[in-house]
């Protein structure tokens, strides 16, 4: 049965048997694939946002519960944060304000 690869790597499927001469030759330019496209995917994560500095443009939205805050320019100089009874009417009344709210 002749060799198969996969789908996205192109990584050699070895069938047992087949590479009895070769095989550190075979595993080695898999290894060589991978670590390309590690380095690759690294590269792209590192260029997306930096571990330190760095600028955030644009809204960011999370998925699930809970306040997050919302700047309503890219200058980040507006907006408020509001404590208060979530039984109460809702105290926000500008664009960017939030409402953090707690059971009395």
């Amino acid at each position: 049965m002749a060799d198969t690869t996969t789908a996205n790597l192109g990584l050699v499927k070895m069938q047992p048997g087949t590479h009895r001469d070769d095989w550190g030759q075979v595993a080695n330019g898999n290894l060589d694939k991978i670590d390309q496209a590690v380095a690759g995917a690294k590269t792209t994560a590192d260029a997306a946002l930096p571990k330190a500095g760095g600028t955030v443009t644009g809204e960011i939205l999370r998925d699930g519960q809970g306040a997050h805050f919302h700047w309503v320019d890219n200058a980040m100089d507006s907006g408020r944060a509001v404590l208060a009874p979530s039984t109460g009417t809702d105290p926000t009344s500008q664009p960017g304000d939030i409402w953090f709210g707690y059971t009395p």
